[in-house]
């Protein structure tokens, strides 16, 4: 019987757990799947009894958090309310580490008509970088910063320049976003190869891959929705980014419930033998 590669995690939304796809939901794909996973990536827990819950379905399966509207780029500072509870699940969790996207929730008082990337400017990455320093100072567990997906961006800086300029102001690691990255990529028709070299890829310390599509109305906007299949594209750029990363520990496949569970668990097969070509050794470690 062969052993399980075990060097790939996946990604699980909590908010909508009882609509996956699977006897359990949220649970039941990570049963499934657990003797296989390098780790579980979570989102949206919504107390300490489900921390719990979710832990022994995990039996000693490691996780990562990712956060929600922390917001470390908005103009008054990140929600450190929001960033203390999610902090606290992180520590319950025993999470290795836990990041967000880098972009706008909010305007104002207001929820933003859909998540916005950051404007790109050195100024806006000096201040984003201050506010992931203020977060790390508060916590235990690492936070990281994420590139967010792009149908429009503004500004003088590249993505690429963006996220230089905020690891090494805040001097930390960030999460690389393979099918965010193809998006940037896609809506400047640029070379997403080419693109990737712009990032700081000697501090990424985690990969994520997704599935998505190309907006049928509109050829530069890729819908990084999570339901259809991980286009091949990101998936070669899967493999030239884990042949370019010395510190990549950990390689997320981030899911939704509203996929159908044949294709979720064909991505996943895929993604798996694209690490098992390369003999990826995720680290992921408290």
């Amino acid at each position: 019987m062969n052993t399980p590669s075990t060097r790939l995690g996946v990604g699980v939304d909590y908010l909508n757990a009882h609509e996956y796809p699977f006897d359990g939901g949220a649970d039941g794909l990570l049963r499934r799947l657990r003797t296989r996973l390098s780790h579980a990536q979570l989102i949206t827990l919504a107390d300490a009894a489900e921390i719990t819950h979710v832990r022994e379905v995990l039996d000693g399966v490691p996780s990562v958090q990712h956060l929600v509207g922390v917001d470390p780029v908005r103009h008054e500072g990140p929600n450190l309310e929001r960033f203390d509870k999610q902090n606290e699940h992180s520590r319950l969790l025993d999470a290795a580490w836990h990041y967000e996207d880098l972009g706008y929730w909010y305007i104002g008082p207001y929820n933003a008509p859909a998540f916005m990337p950051p404007l790109l400017e050195r100024d806006v990455a000096e201040h984003t970088a201050r506010n992931i320093r203020e977060l790390n100072r508060r916590s235990e567990v690492l936070f990281m910063p994420e590139n967010p997906s792009c149908t429009f961006t503004a500004g003088t800086l590249s993505l690429g320049e963006f996220f230089t300029r905020v690891v090494d102001l805040a001097d930390c690691p960030m999460v690389l976003d393979l099918s965010h990255l193809y998006s940037y990529a896609l809506l400047w028709q640029q070379d997403p190869f080419e693109v990737l070299q712009t990032f700081p890829v000697e501090r990424v310390w985690e990969l994520h891959v997704a599935g998505g599509v190309v907006d049928p109305s509109e050829p530069r906007r890729y819908l990084d929705n999570h339901i259809d299949e991980v286009r091949p594209i990101v998936l070669r750029l899967l493999e030239a980014a884990v042949e370019s990363m010395p510190q990549l520990r950990a390689i997320t496949f981030e899911t939704s419930a509203d996929a159908s569970p044949e294709v979720l668990l064909q991505d996943f097969d895929r993604i798996e033998r694209v690490l098992d070509d390369c003999d990826f050794q995720p680290r992921v470690a408290v």
